[in-house]
């Protein structure tokens, strides 16, 4: 999202796609990929799954970016958002 990098990583089973990915993200919540049922996991729906929830929390990035500009942080000095 706006200027800031996030990652997924994702850790595909022996026996992908009859098994689902599992998925790790730096984000303010659990991030766990969910498919429907008899839906096949695929790579493009578990990135469109991750986009979804960078979008659940942007009001929040915002917030701290908004923060960052406004506040006088004394420690750390370049504080993580993860």
């Amino acid at each position: 999202t706006a200027r800031r990098a996030h990652v997924l990583t994702l850790s595909l089973p022996p026996d992908y796609p009859a098994r689902s990915p599992v998925a790790r993200a730096a984000l303010p919540a659990p991030f766990e990929l969910r498919w429907a049922p008899g839906e096949r996991p695929s790579l493009a729906a578990a990135a469109a799954q991750f986009r979804g929830a960078l979008a659940a929390h942007q009001s929040l990035w915002d917030e701290l970016d908004d923060l960052d500009r406004e506040a006088w942080v004394l420690e750390p000095k370049h504080p993580t958002r993860d």
